[in-house]
């Protein structure tokens, strides 16, 4: 598990965001989300930064493969451009 973010402006009470994610397999159990905070009225960037996270099983609380499952739906969710 690991997080940054890096704020370039003040993201106010009550300002209307939008947040942009971008998912990146790191193997067979880790993925990396990087993201960027926008300004929902004038699409500002406010933010940006990552989070990388591991699949673990609740049992025994070790890593494990990310299921096939949700690998499909997160894969899904990436621009293939």
């Amino acid at each position: 598990m690991e997080a940054f973010a890096k704020f370039s402006k003040p993201i106010w009470y009550g300002e209307a965001i939008r947040v942009q994610l971008n998912p990146q397999f790191q193997g067979l159990k880790t993925v990396k989300y990087d993201f960027v905070f926008l300004n929902d009225r004038t699409s500002e960037s406010l933010a940006a930064g990552y989070v990388t996270v591991v699949c673990v099983d609740t049992a025994n609380f070790k890593s494990t493969p990310i299921p096939e499952r949700i690998r499909r739906i997160i894969e899904g969710t990436i621009d293939k451009e």
